[in-house]
């Protein structure tokens, strides 16, 4: 849970910066980027909350397809953090994830 709070907080760091920035490089479409970040996150923490209340084979497959469509997010936006300064953040979330990912063994 303490690691949905630190990529809630990751992703209230990255929308002010993507709504006070006025764009760039692949990162011009902001609403797209602030998009894929919110469902991405709407994703990964229903699916936690999910497995957490019941970890049933099927909400333990549904987190993992959680966090492995997280990490895609977060991979294909790092050059966009990295222009708002959030590079360093993107990267542990990245490493974080793939570590609960390593952790979730699902039958």
């Amino acid at each position: 849970m303490i690691r949905n709070l630190k990529m809630f907080s990751l992703l209230l760091i990255l929308g002010l910066s993507i709504a006070s920035c006025g764009g760039g490089g692949d990162c011009d479409d902001e609403q797209a980027v602030a998009n894929a970040y919110s469902e991405g996150f709407a994703n990964i923490l229903s699916a936690s909350l999910s497995f957490d209340g019941e970890p049933t084979d099927d909400n333990c497959k549904a987190f993992v397809d959680a966090l492995d469509g997280w990490i895609d997010i977060l991979e294909d936006f790092e050059k966009c953090a990295e222009e708002f300064g959030r590079g360093q953040d993107f990267r542990e979330s990245i490493i974080e994830a793939r570590s609960d990912l390593s952790d979730l063994s699902c039958d």
